[in-house]
């Protein structure tokens, strides 16, 4: 068998089969297969994706048992795990984990860096001192076990051939193409022990993001490969047409975090929160009906328990809990500077990519895998799509290691486009359960 014979078998849009699709994986792993060669593949599925559910099937677990697998069999309860496709602004995992949690449901997540714009969930997690993210196998399991919570970053035993698969995908730009998306996504899913997994599939403009048709088909899709292979699994498709929440950046989102499970935040976050919640703690097994699961997660928004399961995580994990009564900490380092509009009206329209450049201009977002963070950088935008401006009024304040930041301070302004019309954006878009 050769890859070159995968390769043009893909180009004809005919499925692999269990076989090769092993070929490919053992490949991946022992370097038989070249990084040109699944460089030519990745361009290939580009043009012609796959929808073959077996074939997907395959290729999800194979790429899950490419490697060790974390063994979460000994922890009571249905084991639930959270996946977004990315966004600006996006720290749903840092309120969503814990408040899940706070129910008695087991939550484990590993999650990967970001590559672009703004940083993961990991580099937000590690703008708290002391925060390791990096676990062992044992710790891992040990924190969802005694805590019912964890989130760190996958050990390289783990799924090696999904993670070498996600390198070249980012180096050949080919992170949004469909069923690697479901595989690569459903495959870590997998490793990691969950037995249930909920996705947050995000539509917007951006030059990463999948328009509405676009990712509904992939909700769809994602969920048939994850009830295909074992998994309970449901997605919801929410609006990225601008950042979620007011803070863009590390530190600034913990900031913000902390706020909303303090029971305050932006609305449109805690709304996220609130809708994924639900179904994720339904696919754990929580409550009778979505009324009343939604009615306990706000109440331990209310009681703070949903805090202080957050609190446990930062202790568990090496991190210094006093953030949560001083928040201010994680931005101390950093010079602020305000952004004022020169015109009155609404805004219509936040470009999701020009704000990513500017958090990129910071520092506060990757350009390359290598590249270390300014964890205290970033912005809080103060008015969003819909509000209304006077001139003069504070449109955002950047967060920067230097007392100027003109480059990014123009590139925000000009990201942010005032309108003479009032216009409204819909955050839940469309919820996929088969």
């Amino acid at each position: 068998m050769q890859m070159t014979e995968l390769i043009a078998k893909k180009r004809h849009g005919e499925p692999l089969s269990a076989d090769e699709i092993s070929f490919l994986i053992k490949g991946l792993g022992d370097a038989s297969v070249t990084d040109a060669q699944m460089g030519a593949f990745l361009e290939t599925l580009a043009f012609k994706d796959s929808t073959d559910l077996t074939e997907l099937t395959d290729f999800t677990m194979g790429l899950a048992y490419s490697g060790g697998v974390y063994d979460l069999s000994a922890i009571q309860g249905i084991k639930v795990d959270k996946h977004a496709t990315g966004g600006l602004g996006d720290k749903t995992s840092l309120v969503l984990l814990p408040l899940v949690a706070s129910l008695g449901i087991p939550v484990a997540k590993l999650s990967q860096r970001s590559f672009n714009h703004s940083g993961g969930t990991l580099d937000k997690l590690e703008s708290i001192p002391g925060f390791r993210v990096n676990l062992t196998p044992d710790e891992f399991v040990q924190a969802v076990k005694e805590i019912g919570l964890a989130i760190a970053a996958p050990v390289d035993e783990l799924a090696p051939a999904e993670q070498k698969l996600r390198r070249l995908r980012h180096e050949t730009d080919t992170m949004a193409i469909p069923s690697l998306v479901a595989c690569s996504t459903l495959s870590q899913n997998i490793a990691t022990g969950a037995d249930a997994v909920i996705l947050d599939i995000k539509t917007g403009s951006g030059h990463d993001l999948l328009n509405e048709e676009q990712a509904e088909q992939l909700a769809h899709l994602m969920v048939n490969v994850g009830n295909e292979v074992g998994r309970r699994t449901l997605a919801v498709v929410s609006d990225m047409s601008q950042p979620l929440g007011h803070a863009i950046g590390n530190g600034v989102e913990v900031v913000e975090a902390i706020a909303t499970l303090k029971n305050g935040g932006p609305t449109d976050l805690r709304k996220l929160v609130l809708e994924l919640g639900t179904h994720m703690a339904q696919l754990g097994g929580y409550g009778a009906n979505a009324e009343d699961t939604r009615a306990a997660l706000i109440g331990n928004l209310a009681t703070g328990k949903a805090l202080a399961k957050f609190r446990d995580l930062i202790v568990s994990q090496g991190g210094d809990p006093d953030v949560i009564d001083h928040p201010e900490k994680l931005t101390a380092s950093a010079y602020t500077n305000d952004v004022r509009a020169s015109s009155s009206g609404y805004v219509s329209t936040i470009d999701v990519d020009q704000m990513g450049h500017a958090i990129q201009t910071l520092n506060a977002g990757r350009k390359n895998a290598e590249q270390k963070l300014d964890l205290a950088a970033g912005i809080v935008l103060r008015k969003k799509i819909g509000d209304s401006v006077e001139a003069g009024e504070v449109l955002a304040t950047v967060y920067s290691s230097d007392a100027d930041s003109v480059a990014a301070q123009e590139e925000v302004r000009g990201a942010i486009e005032l309108g003479e019309m009032r216009k409204d954006t819909k955050l839940i878009h469309q919820v996929v359960a088969e």
